[in-house]
């Protein structure tokens, strides 16, 4: 077989379901699509391919996933830091989307964060934020895999100064990003159990399962530092964080699990347990 690219002089990490290491493996690439994943057959000019790749004994992996994202705000790093969450959101982040968030901006911070993943090898993400038209038009120029979802939350927000439109804000971004491209797939956020109702929450998920896609939501801290909220909607997924716990791990049906201790301790004054 003729192979467009082939990855060589690298121990592959297959993450196939024996976890299998091959410590001199090849990877062949055929139209796009990894071909072979296989222990090196004699010498390398053998195998018919217009350009080798040497990994000069590094790791041959899969690209990293990163299940929680939100692509744009790369432009507020360093706005706030060290905050309790209450006083980070509502004085400094809230404020600053109100303000800066368009959909000019969301293109260049989601360009950032994407070039910034890419370079450090991750090949998909999942994002949620708002104006996520202009999130998805960004992404499809990156070429990287994603999940994105169109934020919603209880009260205005940049693109749907109308809280009253939130869910069908969502559910038409959707219809316009279903079936665009393999590498897209459109989703519903709702941002946290404290900025949406529990019928916002109901209606988002029930809008979701409408238009045939996986909802998502965030289940993190209150704003007065005690545990999470764990979500209780349907197939969705929550993870409990205080400060006697380290993690703990809740799945619904066919929900699917994020493990981010440290991005839910990340604007969060305390500690975490030994």
């Amino acid at each position: 077989m003729h192979y467009d690219t082939l990855i060589f002089n690298g121990t592959v990490i297959t993450l196939n379901p024996a976890f299998d290491i091959i410590e001199d493996g090849v990877v062949g690439i055929k139209n796009g699509k990894i071909a072979i994943v296989e222990p090196r057959k004699g010498d390398i000019a053998a195998y018919s391919v217009d350009d080798r790749v040497d990994a000069k004994g590094g790791l041959i992996l899969p690209g990293l996933v990163n299940t929680h994202v939100h692509l744009p705000m790369s432009l507020f790093r360093g706005l706030a830091d060290d905050l309790p969450l209450a006083e980070w959101l509502n004085e400094h982040i809230f404020p600053a989307e109100q303000r800066y968030i368009t959909p000019s901006a969301i293109r260049t911070g989601t360009r950032l964060s994407c070039l910034e993943m890419l370079l450090s090898g991750t090949t998909t993400c999942c994002d949620g934020y708002f104006h996520e038209n202009a999130v998805a038009e960004a992404v499809l120029e990156t070429g990287i895999r994603a999940v994105l979802a169109q934020g919603v939350i209880d009260f205005p927000a940049p693109g749907v100064p109308d809280p009253a439109g939130n869910v069908k804000a969502a559910s038409d971004y959707v219809a316009r990003w279903k079936n665009v491209s393999e590498l897209i797939t459109p989703s519903i956020f709702c941002h946290s159990p404290y900025t949406c109702s529990a019928d916002t929450l109901t209606r988002a998920k029930e809008a979701a399962a409408g238009a045939g896609v996986r909802p998502a939501a965030g289940a993190r801290r209150r704003l007065d530092e005690g545990h999470v909220d764990l979500i209780d909607v349907g197939p969705l997924v929550a993870i409990h964080l205080d400060t006697d716990e380290v993690l703990v791990e809740k799945r619904r049906r066919d929900g699917i699990l994020e493990r981010l201790p440290l991005h839910h301790m990340a604007p969060v004054a305390g500690r975490i347990s030994d």
